[in-house]
């Protein structure tokens, strides 16, 4: 019985400090987002010698972090993938790492909406670890790594800009992450891209389908704006996928 009782502790303890739904706090998304308005964008906030401020992931999952009981912990869980921390264990493309790596952690769910199309990207991941800006110095043991890794696809659904209407947005729930995705044929990181493909280049907060919450690379800060005119008069942006907070 007493070992039963200590099981039974340590399972609770658990579930209380897992990073799930069940150790979410009653805050609200938008009352933490705006906590943050105001904040210095920076280009590469993770690297050593960048400044304090957010680009517009690091800001995502600093907010998405606060709602949790234990912050730092569901900090490292939705930048993360599997192995812990670190550059190459970081969750870099949303497509592949990133929304999934949230989705398993019930962070975010997506949204079934009419319209939708699906893009196919493929990456060659090696040649992207070799050539980031974000690590200057790279050492044989970074390379070594690097080289390890294999090129994959990856595919995200997402509305067409011109299907982006009032009444699709209020189709959203009022909590909704929002991903903006472009369309490219080339690219200095030589990803290897099917025929018009386009993937995701910027994400954000939109609440009530109107309020958009993101860090700004042009305003050089963390800004809240009208959605509609935002994707209206970004015109590289081709489309946007959403997905349910939880």
């Amino acid at each position: 019985m007493r070992i039963f009782r200590i099981v039974l502790i340590i399972f609770v303890i658990m579930w209380r400090i897992a990073p799930g739904s069940s150790a979410f706090s009653s805050i609200l998304t938008e009352d933490v987002a705006k906590t943050y308005l105001g904040k210095p964008y920076v280009s590469r906030p993770l690297a050593k010698s960048s400044p304090l401020g957010f680009d517009c992931t690091t800001y995502v999952e600093e907010v998405l972090a606060k709602r949790f009981e234990n912050p730092d912990m569901a900090l490292n869980n939705i930048r993360f993938g599997n192995g812990g921390a670190g550059f190459f264990n970081r969750n870099h493309f949303m497509e592949k790492m990133w929304i999934p790596n949230a989705q398993r952690h019930g962070v975010i769910a997506p949204i079934n909406l009419s319209g939708a199309m699906e893009s196919l990207i493929e990456i060659d991941l090696a040649e992207w670890y070799r050539v980031n800006p974000e690590i200057v110095i790279k050492d044989d043991a970074y390379y070594q790594q690097a080289n390890e890794q294999e090129r994959f696809t990856a595919s995200i659904s997402y509305i067409p800009k011109a299907l982006i209407n009032e009444a699709l947005l209020k189709e959203l729930p009022d909590e909704t992450l929002v991903f903006f995705l472009r369309r490219y044929a080339k690219s200095p990181y030589r990803w290897l891209l099917n025929e018009n493909a386009v993937m995701v280049k910027h994400m954000g907060f939109l609440f009530g389908g109107r309020n958009l919450y993101h860090a700004s690379q042009t305003q050089k800060k963390v800004i809240a704006e009208d959605f509609s005119k935002y994707l209206r008069t970004n015109s590289g942006f081709c489309g946007a996928a959403f997905y349910k907070i939880n």
